[in-house]
């Protein structure tokens, strides 16, 4: 059982290692610097938003004909972007974004470097550009980051590894930090 077992394994590792695979150009119109994600909103809008990570979001419509794409937010002037992992880097929307057009993004600023996470909202009169100053940002939320990532960057700097009681309570905050309620922004 087990020798039949091992040889149907060993089977669909070597079929998946040598599948025949495609690669196609979803929107053959557009090019992107950066892209590191790419979004729906969820409200039925058809609209898909990619992210870029110098600090702009374009958005167009969900169809591989598409041929005009509109910067949603466009941020590059405050968002940190040293071509590593820093940049923007994360957008979400909000689960009753068609009624109140909030979403989030998060990024790193410059000054004082940190990681943010800021609330806008979507321009009523343009779905598909953001009021650029409707920005929230949580002074706590971003603090408690900075206060976080300088003491793992003081670990790394010093080659200290982690001791399980620091990891443990990094691990710990960072998974409250998650778990923000969304409701009482």
């Amino acid at each position: 059982m087990n020798r039949k077992l091992l040889i149907l394994t060993q089977f669909i590792f070597w079929s998946m290692l040598y599948a025949e695979y495609s690669v196609e150009d979803a929107f053959p119109a557009f090019t992107f610097t950066n892209p590191v994600g790419i979004e729906s909103a969820g409200d039925g809008s058809n609209l898909l938003f990619v992210i870029e990570q110098p600090g702009r979001i374009y958005t167009f419509e969900n169809d591989p004909n598409v041929s005009e794409r509109y910067v949603f937010l466009d941020i590059r002037n405050i968002v940190n972007d040293n071509q590593n992992e820093e940049g923007l880097l994360g957008l979400t929307f909000h689960p009753n974004y068609a009624e109140n057009g909030y979403f989030y993004v998060n990024y790193t600023d410059y000054n004082p470097k940190r990681t943010v996470i800021a609330r806008y909202q979507v321009n009523p009169e343009n779905l598909t550009q953001a009021d650029e100053n409707s920005a929230m940002i949580s002074p706590l939320m971003s603090k408690f980051i900075l206060k976080n990532m300088s003491m793992l960057d003081e670990m790394y700097s010093n080659n200290d590894p982690m001791s399980p009681a620091v990891y443990s309570q990094v691990v710990s905050d960072l998974h409250k930090l998650v778990c923000i309620s969304i409701e009482a922004s």
